[in-house]
This record gives C-alpha cells, structure tokens and sequence, in this order.
C-alpha cells in the first residue's frame, strides 16, 4: 500500500525545504516532493501563518525576482517538530 503524506506532513516538509536554503518556488516544490498546485496552495498557507516570508532577490534576478525565507516562528516550529519526533523515537526505540 502507498503512504499518503498529511497535509501537515507536506507543510513541514515545504518548511524544511525553504529552511534548507531552496528558496525560489520551484527547487521548493521539487525538494518537497509536491505538485505546482500543491505548492502555491501551501506556500500562501505557510506565509498566512507567518512562517514563511516572500522576500525580495538579492540577486536581482529578473527571472525570480521574490523568493521565500523562513521566518524566526517557523524555525521555532520546525525546532519544536524535530525535538518531538527525537521524543518519539527514543521512547519506540529497540534496546
């Protein structure tokens, strides 16, 4: 059977993207592994949230002029997430 990532899922995995350093909307969506739909959708939910940022290029690139940047909320969520996941981990751990 094929595992279906949540959309919480697919979320922090945009985040984790974006706080890796793929910052213009494509190498976003390829790093996550999601549709354009899907991307643009969750983008605008993330930048909804204040977790995310479209910001200017410093390169000037004319073909992306804007792209995205983690803000402090969102490295303090996916800090959280990753802490909670070693939780998890560490009490299912085989001895």
């Amino acid at each position: 059977m094929k595992y279906r990532r949540s959309t919480a899922e697919i979320l922090l995995d945009i985040l984790k993207a974006v706080d890796m350093d793929y910052r213009t909307i494509t190498r976003i969506m390829y790093a996550s592994n999601v549709s354009w739909v899907t991307i643009v959708r969750n983008l605008q939910i993330l930048m909804d949230r204040e977790l995310i940022e479209m910001v200017e290029n410093p390169r000037k690139s004319k073909r992306t002029p804007k792209i995205y940047k983690i803000t402090i909320k969102g490295q303090q969520l996916l800090k959280e997430t990753r802490r909670s996941f070693d939780l998890v981990e560490e009490l299912f751990r085989e001895e």
